[in-house]
């Protein structure tokens, strides 16, 4: 990214429905869930504040919100983190 290039994402958090759910390829990455809205999408990588900042810690500003959203009734979270980064 160039200097002064801007960065927004929404990020899957651990908390979120499919978390250890399926088979785990890698600390908090998980392949074959079979349930929730992760199911069927292939490998997904589950994130928290620390992996967050430290992946980020190169960036000039880094701010992060957080997202979350029920489903089933509001038995099961789906949360993210919204990132907005400057290099």
């Amino acid at each position: 990214m160039k200097p002064g290039g801007k960065f927004f994402s929404m990020i899957v958090e651990k908390r979120s429905l499919g978390y250890g759910l399926g088979k785990e390829l890698e600390k908090n990455t998980f392949a074959e869930i079979k349930e929730g809205p992760y199911a069927g999408k292939g490998t997904i990588h589950f994130t928290d504040i620390d992996e967050l900042t430290e992946i980020f810690s190169h960036f000039e500003c880094f701010d992060v919100e957080y997202s979350m959203r029920t489903i089933n009734n509001r038995k099961d979270k789906i949360c993210h983190h919204v990132i907005s980064a400057k290099k």
